[in-house]
């Protein structure tokens, strides 16, 4: 018809979906707030002295004394440098207790805090994949009950 306005059509399934950035921003920001949210909820622990098992893993470990133990650290359970026998063997905690001892001595609040911050990044580490896949609020509250 002539005189009939023309009506354009719009898909509806394109209008709905953000755009790339505006969906990397939402999951960037999602990442601060569960790495934020995360480390408050472990803070408290920052102010304790070492507990239950870390007078064997960390203060009675003779292997962490040096770097020069390492391979002993490495080839023995996680409490044979205190003398003890276990089937524990945890390599990669063996190697950050070494470097905390290293770097900080047998000061808690460090040893805490590099515990905490590792916990931190493994959260949002998950969260950056589980996004991917599924979502970034799916992913998030995944992640949240995780962390």
């Amino acid at each position: 018809m002539l005189g009939a306005p023309m009506i354009e059509r719009v898909d509806r399934t394109t209008a709905r979906q953000p755009s790339a950035a505006g969906s990397s921003h939402r999951v960037r920001w999602l990442a601060v707030l569960l790495g934020v949210a995360t480390f408050a909820l472990f803070a408290d622990c920052l102010r304790n002295s070492f507990v239950w098992d870390d007078e064997q893993f960390i203060v009675k470990n003779s292997f962490l004394t040096s770097p020069k133990l390492l391979p002993q650290l490495l080839t023995h359970n996680v409490v044979a440098g205190a003398g003890l026998d276990s089937n524990l063997y945890r390599p990669v905690a063996s190697m950050t207790h070494l470097l905390d001892v290293q770097l900080w001595g047998y000061r808690p609040f460090w040893h805490h805090l590099v515990t905490v911050l590792i916990h931190v990044a493994a959260a949002v580490a998950i969260f950056w994949m589980l996004s991917r896949l599924f979502g970034a609020w799916p992913a998030w509250l995944a992640t949240a009950w995780y962390a």
